[in-house]
């Protein structure tokens, strides 16, 4: 008896070229300084974004998934201080397991930030309002935003529907996270002042409540 073969196709590349996946924009998202990086990265669909429940902090870890041709994800991370300092941190991974995400969620929550659900366009407006906002005031964000950005299509317009800083003032509360920044915190102080807001200082048990 003759048994059938059972054969799997490869997956089309979602650029649309008609080329196989990985004969095509998998070579390029293997290399974020590819010249056609970004137009890559924005022809895969976006299937999930979620962020921390500590809007009530100021500081939200933000993520935006992507699947693959591959079933594998593609996965975007921001770490977001949206009452001054814009996107203090950014990674990108490629080909990731939905495993990997799922146990980002639970170490998410392990930590007490709670997961909660985002429309992919509010995210926009949450990650890239706030690096609008933090650049009034000459704040840039992490140097690995220039290649994380392209997770959320940073040249498309967005609906700025976010209010940032308190009361649409800069709020910069100093943390351990601080000493990675682009200019120092004297400097950060000094133009929050000027610019009518407030400088907060954690004591050391506030901070050691933060991170327990």
């Amino acid at each position: 008896m003759n048994r059938a073969k059972k054969s799997t196709l490869p997956a089309l590349c979602m650029c649309q070229s008609g080329k196989k996946y990985t004969a095509c924009c998998s070579k390029i998202l293997k290399d974020p300084q590819n010249p056609h990086f970004a137009k890559a990265i924005a022809s895969v669909p976006v299937t999930e974004c979620f962020l921390t429940d500590t809007l009530d902090t100021g500081l939200i870890d933000i993520f935006v998934v992507r699947t693959l041709p591959n079933k594998k994800l593609a996965l975007g991370m921001y770490l977001v201080d949206f009452l001054c300092l814009g996107v203090k941190n950014a990674h990108i991974e490629i080909g990731v397991t939905e495993d990997a995400v799922e146990e980002q969620k639970m170490l998410m929550d392990m930590l007490g930030s709670p997961i909660a659900s985002i429309e992919y366009e509010e995210l926009r407006s949450l990650v890239l309002g706030s690096v609008a906002y933090a650049a009034q005031f000459g704040f840039k964000p992490h140097p690995d935003f220039s290649t994380a950005q392209y997770f959320i299509e940073p040249s498309r317009p967005f609906e700025n529907s976010y209010t940032f800083g308190e009361e649409g003032k800069p709020l910069y509360i100093s943390g351990p996270s601080d000493d990675d920044l682009e200019c120092d915190r004297e400097m950060v102080e000094r133009v929050v002042i000027a610019a009518g807001g407030r400088v907060v200082h954690p004591s050391p048990e506030e901070l050691d409540e933060e991170t327990d």
